[in-house]
């Protein structure tokens, strides 16, 4: 005769928590990784806003220092002559009314219309590429200069204006439809004080 060991078999009821903990996981885990890229690409975007913004800042300021040479030059030639074609350029008359302007913000100056801004423009001075102040921009610095009137005599107002490289500029009109645009402006008397 044979024993028979009866061993009880105990009924687990089994609940699988291991799959819906990983697919918790899972979706943490992406959208986690979705919010990093946009990060980065938000970081990406403002950087390059800054950076174009500064090379249109740049590209102003090179154009400011350009134009006050040519004032200079103008105020005292050199020899042999650096910017005859520049100074040309001059305005010497507001665009209505045939004399020059008193302040910065005259309403009749030439650097206050946009057309004035275009390829065509009679007054418009862009510093060109050969030199090494409008090499490193892609669109070069702009200028204008307006001889104008004041309590010390005569003065020259400078206008001066950065693109930067992103900007969806027309160089035949002069507008920037989009994109980093700087304009600085200053007053220049080159026979005061000495």
């Amino acid at each position: 005769m044979k024993a028979h060991i009866h061993i009880p078999v105990i009924a687990w009821t089994q609940r699988g928590i291991v799959l819906p903990l990983t697919l918790i996981l899972l979706v943490i885990l992406s959208l986690l990784g979705i919010m990093a890229m946009r990060n980065a690409t938000v970081g990406s975007q403002t950087m390059n806003g800054v950076r174009s913004y500064t090379m249109a800042e740049m590209a102003a300021e090179a154009g400011l220092r350009y134009c006050e040479e040519i004032v200079k030059e103008q105020a005292s030639p050199s020899s042999p002559a650096k910017y005859t074609a520049e100074i040309g350029k001059i305005a010497t008359q507001a665009r209505s009314g045939g004399v020059p302007i008193t302040d910065a913000n005259a309403q009749y100056a030439v650097w206050n219309l946009a057309s004035n801004w275009g390829a065509s423009s009679a007054n418009r001075i862009v510093v060109s590429s050969t030199n090494s102040a409008g090499s490193k921009f892609k669109y070069p610095p702009q200028c204008m200069i307006e001889k104008m009137t004041n309590s010390s005599g005569d003065a020259f107002l400078i206008t001066a204006r950065g693109i930067g490289n992103d900007a969806d500029y027309d160089a035949s009109t002069g507008k920037v439809k989009a994109g980093s645009e700087i304009w600085v402006q200053s007053v220049l008397t080159p026979n005061v004080g000495g």
